[in-house]
């Protein structure tokens, strides 16, 4: 599938979704469309696990580490706030199974160290952020938007003519960071701009 009918895929699948997301705010609709594209190609059952963020959180929970702070994060997060995911309370009582319930709590912290959905959302962001974690690609978007309009406010970037710096944010935490891909901010930006050209053919508000 080429980029065309990558974006065609994902404004037929999610332009009312993506709207509704960006109602109301600075975030363009194609820059969420974008980061989509980059992210997941429009699969929301995506998901990918890193390994890195997984022993830092663990090293957080086992006392080795005061607090989690990858690059960009709004606030540190402490044993405090992840250990009430991580092992929620549970009543010690006849059958009550402790290995079950340790792997529970290991596969909980590996939930905080994977990203998933449309746009990749790690699991550690929501309780950054206070929010219930999701699923829903409703939620996800929503919350998405959220993360833009904080990497915008954090780093004084303009939601719709810096979207090569909040490529940058999305993927590094940092406007300048090194992405991966190396091409990850240039697909992104073309990619914005295929989306740009199907909502203004279709008569579709590319940004509210």
């Amino acid at each position: 599938m080429n980029d065309q009918q990558l974006m065609q895929s994902i404004f037929s699948a999610w332009q009312t979704t993506i709207a509704t997301a960006v109602k109301g705010t600075l975030v363009p609709a194609e820059l969420l469309a974008g980061l989509v594209a980059n992210e997941s190609g429009g699969n929301t059952h995506a998901q990918r696990f890193e390994p890195a963020v997984f022993t830092e959180i663990a090293e957080v929970l086992a006392g080795k580490r005061t607090v989690f702070r990858p690059t960009g994060i709004s606030r540190p997060l402490m044993l405090a706030d992840l250990l009430p995911f991580v092992a929620p309370g549970v009543p010690f009582q006849p059958g009550f199974d402790l290995a079950d319930y340790f792997k529970h709590c290991v596969s909980r912290v590996a939930e905080l160290a994977t990203s998933y959905g449309l746009v990749q959302i790690m699991g550690w962001h929501w309780i950054e952020f206070n929010r219930p974690a999701s699923m829903r690609p409703e939620d996800q978007l929503a919350f998405a938007v959220v993360l833009l309009v904080y990497f915008a406010n954090k780093y004084t970037l303009d939601l719709a003519a810096d979207a090569a710096k909040l490529f940058s944010c999305w993927n590094t935490g940092e406007p300048g960071g090194h992405t991966y891909d190396p091409l990850y901010v240039p697909n992104g930006l073309a990619r914005m701009e295929l989306y740009r050209s199907l909502a203004g053919a279709a008569g579709a508000p590319s940004a509210t």
